[in-house]
C-alpha cells in the first residue's frame, strides 16, 4: 500500500484513518501492520509480517552483494571477472562456488601470470594483498603468503641489480620488529633465510591471533 494512496490494512483491507509511521495493530483483524520502505521504492508500504521479512532479507542480500562488490574491487579485480568465475563454475560442475573460492582462483590465476611474466613488483603486491585477504576475511595465518610477497621482492632487487636490503618496520611494528629495523642483509641472504617475515613477529593487525609482520625490504644504493 503506497503511503499516497488509502491507507489499507494489508491482512483485511481494513481502511485506516491515517499512514502509519511505525509498526501497529490493525484496530479490525488485531494482526501487525509492518510499515516498511521496499528497494527500489521512494515511498513506504504496509505490509504483513511474512511480507516486511521477505523486504529485509531482500536489502540484507542487496548490502552483501555491495559489500562483495566492493571487496572484489579492494583487490583490483572487476565485478565481470568474478561473475564470470563463478559462471564458468557452475556450468562445469553444476553447482555454485562459493564467493571467497571465485576471489581464490583470480588471486591465483593473476599471481601465476605475473610469476610467468617475471614480474616481481605486481607478484610481491598480489602476494601482500592475498595475506590481507587471507587473515581480515577467512581469520587464518598469512605467514606463507607474505613470505612469498617477500620473497618476490627480494627476486625484483635481484632483478635490479641492487645487492644488499635494508629492513624497515615503519616505525610501528612490535618490540620483535623494531629490534631487526635497520638491519641490513645481502639480498641472497634475504632470500635464503626468509628473513620476512619475522617469525617472531606478535603484531595482531586484524584482532585474529595471528601475527601480521609488517615489516619490509628496503634496497640498499651503493
Amino acid at each position: 500500500m503506497n503511503k499516497d494512496s488509502s491507507p489499507k490494512c494489508p491482512y483485511c483491507d481494513h481502511q485506516l484513518d491515517n499512514f502509519p509511521k511505525r509498526k501497529k495493530k490493525c484496530p479490525s483483524c488485531s494482526n501487525q501492520i509492518f510499515v516498511r520502505w521496499s528497494p527500489n521504492q521512494e515511498q513506504p508500504v504496509l505490509v504483513t509480517e511474512e511480507e516486511s521479512a521477505k523486504i529485509d532479507q531482500e536489502k540484507e542480500n542487496i548490502r552483501e552483494k555491495e559489500r562483495l562488490i566492493s571487496k572484489i574491487k579492494e583487490y583490483d579485480f572487476t565485478e565481470e571477472e568474478f561473475n564470470k568465475i563463478k559462471r564458468d563454475f557452475y556450468e562445469k560442475n553444476k553447482f555454485e562456488m562459493k564467493d571467497n573460492d571465485a576471489i581464490w582462483t583470480m588471486f591465483n590465476s593473476k599471481v601465476t601470470e605475473l610469476i610467468k611474466e617475471g614480474n616481481y613488483s605486481d607478484s610481491s603486491i598480489t602476494y601482500y594483498q592475498m595475506a590481507l585477504f587471507l587473515t581480515r576475511e577467512e581469520g587464518r595465518n598469512p605467514l606463507l603468503l607474505l613470505q612469498a610477497s617477500n620473497k618476490t621482492k627480494l627476486l625484483e632487487c635481484k632483478q635490479e641489480g641492487i645487492k644488499k636490503v635494508e629492513i624497515s618496520s615503519s616505525g610501528n611494528g612490535c618490540n620483535h620488529c623494531e629490534k631487526q629495523n635497520g638491519k641490513i642483509y645481502k639480498v641472497d641472504v634475504a632470500f635464503e633465510k626468509s628473513i620476512l617475515p619475522n617469525i617472531n613477529c606478535t603484531f595482531d593487525a586484524f584482532g585474529t591471533s595471528h601475527p601480521f609482520c609488517r615489516c619490509i625490504y628496503l634496497p640498499v644504493l651503493d
